[in-house]
């Protein structure tokens, strides 16, 4: 793409074939499931770097799924921002972030 870059690009010819519907962070922990991709959108604007989260991908088992009702969007960038905003979103769940995935920075694809 021209002028964006991004970390983690997915690989050639990854698909994802979702057959169930979206997921909860609570059903997807329930089903002992974990993300396995988190898409964050990032822009500059007044100096700082805010993050969209555009969307986060996971398995149950061997089956692929979204996951819904995503937090708020236009999030600080940084350690203290994406990452508080998913540990408070999977506590607001009653589970926990780093046990489903959703801390490893692997997972993450971020366009700047």
């Amino acid at each position: 793409m021209y002028g964006v870059i991004e970390t983690n690009p997915m690989v050639e010819h990854t698909t994802y074939n979702f057959e169930r519907g979206p997921v909860s962070l609570k059903q997807l922990s329930d089903e002992g499931g974990h993300v396995t991709r988190v898409r964050l959108l990032t822009e500059g604007y007044g100096g700082i770097r805010l993050t969209d989260i555009s969307y986060i991908h996971a398995m149950i088992g061997d089956e692929a799924v979204t996951i819904s009702d995503l937090p708020s969007t236009n999030t600080l960038w940084g350690k203290g921002g994406v990452k508080a905003v998913f540990v408070r979103w999977a506590s607001e769940e009653g589970v926990y972030a780093k046990g489903l995935g959703l801390l490893d920075e692997n997972n993450w694809s971020v366009l700047y």
